[in-house]
């Protein structure tokens, strides 16, 4: 077997903030493992960014690219890679004062039927504009433009849960975006899917954020040849522009196990892995401590013991990992003869 490269990153695993008010907590846990790893490695220093910018920096693609084709090109089956791209997602807007805050799709819980719904008395209210959305998943709605727009937005990712004052689209296209966001908001306001909303006590969508724009890159040699483990979508459009492969993966790692550890490294022929559980680092984005906890100990298992292993045998030649701390642990097996660098608790790096 070709010894391979691995990427692991979960940015939600190890938040500094919760690591140092749980470090009496964490030295109840055999994570010896993960310890390990991270004790042995070198450790960098991790620049804060956005989820896109910082996938394409761990991915090694020379530039961030725009959120709206590459999700685009995996949501629609007649994506136009010339074209314009920007994302009009369903969103919430509260009132606070007199600020407006803006809360993002994912709690909406929008469903397909109320996506189209709201998509189709969009398209019509709009049409003399020739202003059309797509309908690409229930919290993905696109726009196209056959010309590049002048246009600056602000991430759904930043912007979420922020007074929207300073945060509206800016160019010279500024004030009709800033236009047609006003419009939605009176149409959807008195849409019969928010009258039912409100019936409900569901929060309504009331409005919409144009986000990620941008045209798909040709694709640059430059990127290196990946296997994506993951079912984010933003990921698998990145292995779709360049043309790597990609597998889901379910919430837990159904590869290791005390049979056949080394399974996961099989699924391609690539040397080259990106690991994301996304489902498992959205769930710990909000989970209690103790469901924390148990999360960590179920990832010392399923994921550092054998990764640790692997190491050891030859069979991972490079691991890189990013758990949220700020900074990148990359290890390889002559990392395990540094006999000086003892096991460290994970306070050590909060």
């Amino acid at each position: 077997m070709t010894p391979k490269i691995v990427t692991f990153w979960l940015p939600n695993a190890l938040p500094a903030a919760r690591v140092q008010s749980a470090t009496a907590e964490l030295k109840k846990l055999n994570l010896r493992h993960l310890q390990n790893l991270l004790s042995k490695a070198d450790a960098f220093s991790s620049k804060s960014r956005e989820f896109a910018e910082q996938a394409c920096h761990l991915a090694h693609y020379p530039h961030a690219l725009p959120v709206a084709p590459i999700t685009a090109s995996m949501d629609l089956a007649n994506f136009d890679p010339s074209l314009f791209w920007l994302r009009v997602d369903p969103v919430q807007m509260v009132p606070d004062r007199d600020q407006l805050l803006m809360m993002p799709p994912d709690i909406l819980k929008v469903t397909e039927s109320e996506a189209k719904a709201l998509i189709t008395a969009f398209n019509e209210h709009f049409a003399a504009d020739q202003v059309q959305l797509l309908y690409g998943a229930p919290q993905r709605w696109y726009l196209s433009i056959k010309q590049v727009v002048d246009v600056q937005s602000t991430s759904l990712e930043k912007a979420a849960g922020c007074s929207i004052q300073d945060k509206l689209p800016k160019g010279n296209a500024a004030t009709y975006w800033k236009q047609l966001l006003n419009e939605t908001q009176m149409l959807f306001y008195t849409h019969p899917v928010n009258e039912t909303r409100r019936m409900q006590g569901l929060p309504e969508i009331n409005s919409v954020w144009i986000w990620g724009e941008g045209r798909l890159p040709e694709f640059d040699q430059i990127a290196q040849d990946w296997c994506f483990l993951t079912e984010d979508i933003y990921l698998k459009g990145l292995a779709n522009w360049s043309g790597s492969a990609v597998q889901d993966l379910p919430q837990n790692n159904p590869y290791a196990n005390t049979e056949n550890d080394q399974a996961w490294l099989n699924l391609s022929t690539k040397k080259r892995y990106f690991v994301y559980p996304d489902k498992l680092n959205h769930q710990l984005s909000d989970v209690t401590e103790s469901q924390w906890l148990e999360s960590l100990q179920t990832l010392e298992n399923d994921w550092f013991s054998v990764f640790e292993a692997q190491l050891r045998a030859g069979e991972i030649e490079s691991l890189l990992i990013d758990l949220g701390l700020g900074q990148y642990f990359h290890i390889t097996p002559k990392h395990f003869k540094k006999f000086w660098r003892r096991q460290k608790p994970l306070s050590h790096w909060a």
